[in-house]
């Protein structure tokens, strides 16, 4: 179902990204990024809600809270630059 819920929102938001910038010249690339991350923060909630079984997974590959903290913004950067050489790519 997490994947089903993904790959709907996934294709939903390039279609709508994709209308906006080519008929309206609505050119938004963060906005999209924010537009289209938001929907899979929900498909995800489910996994967020098992926070105890997330703290088990650190303590067994030793993985800190602050180490985990810093390779999320790594990943999120490129999740950015990604997401925003996507979105360009729909404009041509």
């Amino acid at each position: 179902m997490i994947i089903l819920g993904i790959s709907v929102s996934w294709v939903a938001s390039t279609q709508i990204s994709q209308r906006i910038q080519t008929s309206d010249n609505f050119y938004c690339p963060f906005f999209m990024i924010w537009f289209s991350t938001g929907w899979l923060i929900i498909c995800f909630f489910t996994s967020l809600l098992k926070l105890e079984k997330l703290r088990q997974s650190l303590a067994k590959i030793e993985l800190s809270w602050i180490r985990l903290f810093f390779l999320s913004i790594v990943f999120y950067v490129l999740w950015i630059v990604a997401n925003y050489l996507y979105i360009f790519a729909l404009q041509l």
